[in-house]
């Protein structure tokens, strides 16, 4: 038994909205691999699911409606299939194209901030902020500040989203 709106099934639902947005601007821009790579991330998440058993066999049905759906521009014909197998009574591709949900966004993440390709701290910033914010801030940790001492930067890596790299 899980409930009705398990951590899992949050977590699995922010980010097929995700991945659906994604996929769509990433098919958009003729950027397929990046697309592919989208959906993978999803079914890690998905399999991830499966193991702790966080989700209801409900919920991942419609999930896998989705991934169907996602696929159809790459394998028509595993997404045909998957379509079948999940009940689906006309073709995939006949089908509207999935639109996120009203769910809550993701607005928040998690920064790695790393010296010399060892993460010393990890701070949480505004989804896609700015490369100056995210390194001030860096450079003004107690932590970071401590182990920079005395140290001269050379430069900084910044992936947004992801981590910052202070090369010393």
């Amino acid at each position: 038994y899980v409930n009705k709106s398990s951590k899992g099934e949050d977590r699995l639902n922010i980010k097929i909205n995700l991945t659906i947005n994604n996929v769509t601007n990433n098919i958009e821009s003729f950027h397929f691999n990046k697309s592919i790579a989208n959906l993978y991330e999803l079914i890690n998440l998905v399999q991830k699911c499966i193991e702790e058993k966080s989700c209801s066999k409900k919920f991942l049905n419609k999930v896998f409606k989705k991934i169907a759906l996602l696929l159809q521009p790459f394998t028509p014909h595993l997404s045909e299939e998957i379509w079948k197998e999940l009940g689906g009574s006309q073709l995939a591709i006949n089908e509207q194209w999935p639109k996120p949900s009203d769910t809550k966004q993701k607005t928040k993440c998690k920064i790695a901030i790393q010296i010399n390709g060892k993460t010393r701290e990890i701070i949480e910033f505004v989804i896609d902020e700015k490369e100056i914010i995210v390194k001030n801030t860096a450079l003004n940790n107690p932590k970071v500040k401590k182990m920079l001492r005395d140290k001269e930067i050379k430069r900084t890596i910044f992936v947004p989203n992801k981590v910052l790299n202070i090369v010393s």
